[in-house]
Formats: structure tokens, C-alpha cells, sequence
């Protein structure tokens, strides 16, 4: 699945689409149900808080074990970093099987040394005669 919020930013610049489907409730709570077209046709359902205009529930079609299946994400547990309300928890469902992730901590433009980008060598393969 996608970032909470990566299909939102840059809309037009990248040749998406938006659609304005109305308001539903998540989980008690107003949110606008927003379909997002991706440039090659993939589409996903967003619910904005009607109140925070905060990603509360994504959902999209995902590649899993090589079959298309729907999921769903709920990102939550808003914090500030570096300005900006990032989701610190996430579960997610899918073909029924749940995923939880939870950050203690989320550091953004942290200096890495780019030897951890480094792609491992490959071997030579034995070839026998």
C-alpha cells in the first residue's frame, strides 16, 4: 500500500485524479471519502478527518502472494515532527491477515552514509563441466 499520504501530494503534477465522493463515517468520526486515480489506473479510497484533514482509512488494491486483493489501512496516532503531523501507528488488513506497526520515534533528514544504499555483490555461479 501506499504512504498515508503519498497519492495526495502532487496531484495534477503527476497526472492523477481526484474525486470528491462524499462523507462517511470512520470509526464515529465524519471524514471525506475521496477516490484517488493514480496516471496508470490503480485507484485507492481515502477518508480525510472532516475535522484535521488527516488520512484516517485507506483503501486499496495490493499485490499479495500473486493475486490482486483490497486492503485497508488506518493510520493514526498523529504527532509533530520537524512541523509536520506524521502518522506514529498504522494497522492494516489484509485477505484476513492484520499488520500493527507502531513508531516510537520518526526522525526526518537524518545524515545516513550511503554504503547502507550499497547493493551486495553478486556471485559467480559454479558451472560444472
Amino acid at each position: 500500500m501506499e504512504s498515508s499520504i503519498g497519492a495526495l501530494v502532487g496531484i495534477k503534477a503527476a497526472g492523477n485524479t481526484l474525486e470528491l465522493l462524499g462523507k462517511e463515517d470512520v470509526n464515529g468520526s465524519p471524514a471525506y471519502k475521496l477516490k484517488v486515480t493514480l496516471k496508470g489506473g490503480m485507484n485507492s479510497i481515502y477518508f480525510l478527518d472532516a475535522g484535521t484533514f488527516l488520512p484516517v482509512k485507506i483503501i486499496a488494491k495490493v499485490s499479495m502472494m500473486g493475486q490482486e486483493v483490497e486492503g485497508e489501512t488506518y493510520p493514526g496516532n498523529y504527532k509533530k515532527v520537524d512541523g509536520t503531523l506524521l502518522a506514529h501507528s498504522m494497522e492494516a488488513y489484509v485477505n484476513g491477515q492484520t499488520m500493527r506497526m507502531d513508531c516510537d520515534k520518526i526522525e526526518i533528514n537524518v545524515p545516513m552514509d550511503n554504503s547502507i544504499f550499497k547493493m551486495p555483490g553478486t556471485e559467480t555461479p559454479v558451472i560444472k563441466k
